[in-house]
């Protein structure tokens, strides 16, 4: 459409007009109300963040994006979407903002079962022809490759180049139970740590093995708390105690370590597993625990074998993480990488976003294989007393 062309109106000369992908002329607009259309396809948020400066003067804006999915998930409207989902399912609090409203296949749902077409498009029959539906299904089946694409994206919301999650969120939920943490004193403990970018979120695990129990000491620079570029909350999670500020724009090395002795004086530290990366000049500061310090390589190798061991204890419902929504956010981000001999490695390139709690609980898991080979000190781990009669 040209974006010249204007609608006005009569009374009371309000004006409806498209508006093209450069946002250089655009600063100064007065708008009441935007449809965005196909956000799939948007590369940046640009015109949307033009959009809602230029509602700043109106008392009732409104916003519609209105897509189906794409096939990049780097555009920014799959973020978009991996939040509103999150939003609906409870692992982070729901903003008043906006409304959202998402028709697409649940993750076993097969496609090409008719019955999911109709869950997909709920005017299946009304406005959308059952004969052009079946015949564009035929002709994707027939044709292949862009045609299923194109089926799978326009006809049934689906993004074709989404990862997949690596747990079910709703096997995480499961993993949370009320629980004593006075337990905790003198317990053997086993430490995992990745630290990030000294501007962005670190995460210690504290993993203890007899009650199959996690502890997390989350880290955020005081900087950091209010960019919402992750597209999360995090000054709620700061006050409700989730995440702990760092003064700074960076992590202030001294005192993380301060903030680690404190929480590890409370227990039998037995391991601490880190990610080299990044830790090269703070091991030396560890003091009597430096004995204890495993360098945990972050290559398949190491990583393959307690990845797939939280995985098994996470759909078995064995892990307590403590209700930490951070933590659960974390694994709802996990894509794994998985080699033809079937290793698995959390993999952060192609993750959704920060997954750094799944990863120091990997490592802490690892450090705790390492020495024990997974013995939880138990004696009835995994039944009850058995009696035998002969």
């Amino acid at each position: 459409m040209n974006s010249r062309v204007k609608m006005e109106g009569v009374k009371n000369h309000g004006v409806m007009k498209p508006l093209s992908k450069d946002t250089k002329n655009k600063d100064g607009l007065n708008i009441h109300a935007a449809v965005c259309d196909e956000r799939h396809a948007w590369p940046n948020t640009e015109m949307l963040d033009v959009i809602k400066t230029g509602m700043g003067a109106r008392l009732q804006p409104f916003v519609l994006s209105i897509s189906t999915a794409g096939i990049d998930v780097s555009n920014p409207y799959f973020a978009d979407i991996e939040a509103y989902k999150e939003e609906m399912s409870g692992v982070k609090p729901l903003e008043d903002d906006h409304f959202f409203l998402l028709y697409t296949p649940d993750e076993d749902d097969d496609w090409e079962d008719e019955s999911v077409w109709q869950k997909v498009n709920p005017n299946l029959g009304v406005s959308l022809d059952w004969e052009y539906m079946r015949s564009t299904y035929n002709e994707a089946k027939t044709r292949g490759g862009t045609y299923i694409v194109s089926f799978k994206t326009k006809n049934l919301n689906m993004w074709v180049d989404a990862p997949k999650v690596w747990v079910p969120d709703e096997d995480v939920a499961l993993c949370n139970q009320q629980f004593d943490e006075s337990q905790l004193e003198g317990e053997d403990c086993y430490v995992g740590i990745d630290l990030a970018s000294k501007g962005d979120i670190s995460a210690t695990a504290f993993f203890f093995p007899r009650f199959k129990y996690v502890k997390f000491l989350f880290v955020l620079p005081e900087a950091k708390v209010e960019n919402r570029d992750d597209r999360v909350d995090y000054r709620r999670w700061v006050e409700e105690g989730w995440v702990t500020v760092c003064p700074g724009k960076v992590l202030d090395e001294d005192w993380y370590m301060e903030q680690l002795f404190l929480e590890m004086g409370h227990y039998n530290i037995k391991s601490i597993a880190f990610d080299p990366w990044g830790m090269w000049d703070l091991k030396t500061k560890f003091g009597k625990y430096e004995e204890v310090l495993i360098e945990y390589q972050q290559n398949i190798r190491y990583m393959s074998v307690p990845t797939k061991r939280l995985e098994s204890e996470v759909l078995k419902h064995n892990m307590n993480f403590g209700f930490n929504p951070v933590f659960r956010w974390m694994m709802r981000n996990v894509v794994v990488y998985i080699d033809p001999n079937a290793n698995v490695k959390l993999d952060k390139a192609r993750s959704r976003n920060k997954i750094d709690g799944v990863v120091a609980t990997v490592d802490a898991v690892g450090g705790w294989l390492n020495i024990t080979n997974g013995e939880t000190g138990e004696i009835y781990a995994d039944h009850e007393l058995r009696t035998f009669s002969i």
